[in-house]
């Protein structure tokens, strides 16, 4: 664990351990796991963006900007007039959703997938990062609504939006006592989020009451907030509550790890399972106090070597660069170093995140490349495909690639050691070792890590069997 980032960790679990504040309820309701796994993930964040951009050198690390969350154009009122009477039932985000552009169908890369395998799931959809440029899908229960009469008795009450801002503001006093920096826009938006989740809390018990579902899948369940408070309703009424891995997760990541003696009253808060790619994740979770069962993923199934090999002479100088919000400004910089040395030959695909902008500074620059495509439309699949080396610093669709067995140049800073050190990866710190590795056309293998497990269909039906009611 690089130190910096396992401080900030490690301060903040010492805290949970010792502060009185984590027993505090606020309108009957224990208000810390509403709002830790906000604020851990606000300071690793933080941490990462100054350790990457101390080591991009000199020139200045410019960031790119999530896709805002708005909700979508004519609210669904369905969830309010007719609410299915189902036994298994999943709490998904739009920001999941990305455009097959073969159908041209906007595909849940989840939750659709699971919906093959159980038919009889119900799928709600909250609106997520980036969800307002999604279409409504047909039969899929839309929560902008709820969310909205949410905003609306969030707004209302005043005394309930003081006691959180007070609560909040006691936290973060505590924290800086014991060292971690928290900021006022911090401040602000964990307040929000725990007012809001008092707010949407009657709405969804109303949901399950009329639902009676005996499992209900949760997207991001251990981010806190109202997915907590979801979490807490389910457990009191005996409905199983599961979370699917949807990237990567290690000690560092502030939604999965808690304190060695975390409060067993506040592990209600919490999912009953957290569904894993493969055992190398589970193994990767030590200090988070939930049930791991390694069921696979569909989307990661297909890749293989043979399908890359087979691409692999007539794709030697393409490079696939996989952007991240944070570091933006360090890829595109890495990108222009890298053609600096191969102007002619090398062909760079540039990758956004899916959930990102990018600065338009920033694609002027790589637009001046004529070599330089960028796609965050084609599916990852068929960009590894024609990929003969893959570059990055610790996105997902890196271990795809190692998967896939590709090439992977990362980046070589405190942050990508920490996340890929003992993988097949290279670690690359200029421009010229990345040309030297693209001619030396090494093969990969990505070895049994245990990064994922085959035959993801029979692992969940055989998950639901044994833990969901009949």
């Amino acid at each position: 664990m690089d130190p910096a980032l396992g401080d900030v960790v490690d301060r903040f679990l010492v805290f949970e351990e010792r502060s009185d504040l984590v027993s505090e309820r606020v309108e009957g309701v224990e208000a810390w796991p509403l709002i830790r796994s906000h604020l851990l993930l606000a300071l690793v964040r933080e941490q990462v963006e100054l350790i990457v951009g101390h080591s991009s050198g000199s020139v200045p690390t410019l960031k790119g900007a999530y896709a805002n969350a708005r909700p979508r154009p004519a609210l669904s009122l369905e969830l309010v007039t007719r609410i299915p009477d189902a036994r298994l039932g999943a709490v998904s985000s739009a920001g999941l959703r990305r455009k097959d552009p073969r159908s041209g169908v906007w595909v849940d890369t989840i939750y659709d997938r699971y919906k093959e395998i159980l038919p009889e799931l119900v799928l709600f959809e909250d609106p997520g990062p980036g969800g307002h440029r999604h279409p409504r899908v047909p039969g899929v229960y839309d929560l902008d609504l709820l969310h909205l009469l949410a905003e609306v008795s969030a707004r209302a009450s005043l005394p309930r939006r003081s006691k959180a801002i007070r609560y909040v503001r006691d936290v973060r006093h505590a924290l800086e006592k014991d060292g971690l920096r928290v900021t006022g826009a911090l401040e602000q938006s964990t307040a929000r989020i725990l007012v809001k989740a008092l707010a949407i809390d009657p709405l969804w018990q109303r949901v399950l009451d009329r639902m009676r579902p005996s499992l209900m899948f949760v997207h991001c369940a251990s981010y806190g907030g109202w997915r907590a408070m979801l979490c807490l309703r389910c457990h009191e009424r005996g409905v199983v509550t599961a979370e699917v891995q949807h990237g990567v997760v290690n000690r560092y990541h502030g939604a999965y790890n808690y304190a060695s003696r975390y409060p067993s009253k506040l592990r209600r808060y919490l999912p009953s399972f957290f569904l894993t790619y493969g055992s190398y994740w589970d193994s990767q979770l030590p200090r988070f106090p939930v049930q791991k069962v390694a069921v696979g993923c569909p989307e990661w199934e297909p890749l293989s070597r043979v399908e890359v090999d087979s691409n692999k002479q007539s794709s030697r100088g393409t490079v696939l660069v996989l952007s991240q919000p944070t570091i933006t400004g360090m890829l595109v910089n890495f990108t222009e170093a890298l053609l600096r040395h191969e102007p002619r030959s090398l062909q760079v695909v540039y990758r956004p995140h899916p959930l990102e902008v990018l600065p338009e500074a920033l694609r002027k620059r790589l637009a001046r490349h004529p070599q330089v495509l960028i796609d965050g439309e084609r599916p990852l699949s068929a960009q590894l495909q024609q990929a003969h080396t893959v570059i990055g610093v610790y996105s997902t669709a890196l271990f795809e690639a190692i998967l896939a067995g590709i090439p992977v140049a990362v980046l070589d800073t405190p942050v990508s050691r920490a996340y890929l050190e003992g993988h097949p990866v290279h670690f690359v710190r200029d421009a010229e070792e990345v040309i030297a590795l693209l001619e030396s056309n090494p093969s990969e293998d990505s070895g049994d890590v245990g990064m994922l497990t085959l035959n993801c269909r029979e692992n969940l039906l055989t998950f639901i069997r044994q833990n969901v009611a009949r």
